[in-house]
């Protein structure tokens, strides 16, 4: 079979070989131009995020005591406005309560008529504040505890949140009056008898303190100042004897005292109240 020089290769098929070059040239080129355009389309996305800023959420007291109002601030620290949701007549906000392990949520509802003419998104201005109350959520902070407000923000990765303690009233304590010392109006009448003074002792447990005062027969109870979790109660003052219950969820303390031979006797005692939530 004869074969043929480089110079004998037909004219056609240089020119198919040329073509191909020519055509690979192009493709490649194209490529690359999509590539370029591509990635300046990306450059002109907008992601719709908030600006450098922050969001607090504070309330007007640290601790409330059972029956008080709570209201609460969220600072809009942004240069553009924010949007918080409206779930009324659910509560505002996201509320928990702290059940000595964990956060539960906690929900309350209150009447349709509250809910009349509000947007169904809080709009907060840029770097103000917008305030707002839970007094027509009555039955949501009615237990003492420890108690978290978070914010959801449209919007904003973060959740702005605050603490805060609800305590039980502190219990009225009897004002304690001495009798005072008859003056003798002549040198020939007997003096009246000096009344005995009373000592004073503060008892401390682990659900707060008891300061009572005392003589050789009565003991008078000055104050109780409970821990935040613990709700205290106690019997007559002014006898030979008294008792001082401090209760929580998780326990309660009995404070037994009494006098014996004109000597306070003081017996602490602990038990489970088994009403964990």
């Amino acid at each position: 079979m004869d074969h043929m020089s480089p110079d004998e290769i037909p004219i056609s098929q240089s020119r198919h070989h040329r073509r191909i070059l020519i055509w690979g040239l192009i493709y490649t080129l194209l490529i690359a131009i999509c590539v370029v355009a591509a990635y300046k389309i990306g450059q002109t996305f907008v992601t719709h995020t908030l600006p450098a800023g922050s969001i607090k959420l504070t309330t007007s007291k640290q601790t409330y005591t059972l029956g008080d109002e709570v209201s609460f601030s969220i600072h809009n620290g942004f240069d553009t406005a924010i949007y918080v949701n409206n779930s009324c007549p659910q509560e505002p906000l996201t509320v928990y309560k702290w059940n000595g392990k964990t956060w539960g949520r906690i929900h309350d509802t209150t009447s349709l008529s509250q809910c009349k003419d509000q947007a169904r998104q809080i709009v907060v201005s840029a770097n103000s504040n917008t305030n707002g109350s839970y007094s027509g959520w009555k039955h949501l902070f009615n237990k003492a505890g420890v108690y978290r407000l978070v914010a959801v923000v449209d919007n904003y990765q973060g959740l702005p949140y605050t603490d805060f303690r609800v305590v039980p009233p502190t219990p009225a304590v009897p004002k304690i009056t001495q009798s005072q010392p008859t003056q003798s109006p002549t040198s020939s009448q007997p003096v009246a008898k000096q009344p005995t003074p009373l000592q004073q002792q503060t008892v401390k447990t682990a659900g707060g303190s008891i300061v009572v005062q005392y003589d050789a027969t009565h003991i008078y109870l000055k104050s109780i100042t409970n821990n935040p979790e613990y709700i205290s109660a106690a019997t007559a003052s002014g006898q030979s004897t008294l008792e001082v219950k401090l209760t929580s969820e998780e326990s309660q303390i009995l404070v037994q005292m009494s006098m014996v031979g004109g000597k306070l006797t003081v017996h602490t005692s602990t038990s489970g109240t088994g009403n964990n939530d």
